[in-house]
């Protein structure tokens, strides 16, 4: 009776020599169980490129890292391998609408969390200047922005005008 214990790693094989005569013991594989380092990861607006460390249980445990379609600022090298390995993200930078956004990527039965700050804001205000009759008036300043995350403010800044409203975004 040839007893064979269960198998946490690799697919192994042996042979035994039984009366002279060779027997070869085969074992599949055992079960596959996946970690990844980091979790989760914060990319600047600018974009960037990280590495994500996946852990197998053995190098027959294959693997791939797979995301949403629509996340199109994200790339991802390369996307499989077997057992222990190492993938990198590459992070566009954050021009669409310039909000902060996220996606995940799945790797096995793991995820990492992808968070890009938003686009850095800029300003534009049209006309940037205005001049009024001695009478006092009233007109319109607009304020744009690089995107709908950024928000904007001013101060009163003396007593013979106003501005309303003096915050948005």
């Amino acid at each position: 009776v040839v007893v064979v214990f269960p198998n946490d790693g690799a697919s192994r094989s042996a042979p035994i020599t039984i009366a002279g005569q060779t027997h070869t013991v085969n074992q599949k594989a055992g079960p596959c169980t996946y970690t990844i380092s980091p979790a989760k990861e914060s990319v600047s607006g600018n974009g960037g490129s990280y590495d994500v460390t996946v852990s197998a249980t053995h190098s027959e445990c294959e693997w791939r890292a797979s995301k949403s379609e629509s996340d199109s600022w994200l790339f991802i090298s390369p996307p499989s391998g077997s057992g222990d390995g190492t993938f990198v993200v590459v992070v566009t930078p954050n021009d669409e609408d310039g909000a902060a956004r996220s996606a995940t990527i799945t790797i096995a039965d793991q995820t990492h969390t992808v968070e890009q700050e938003a686009a850095p804001c800029t300003y534009t205000i049209s006309p940037p200047s205005q001049s009024v009759g001695e009478n006092g008036g009233a007109y319109d300043v607009t304020v744009s922005a690089t995107h709908s995350g950024c928000e904007w403010s001013t101060p009163e800044v003396d007593s013979w005008f106003r501005l309303s409203p003096t915050s948005g975004s």
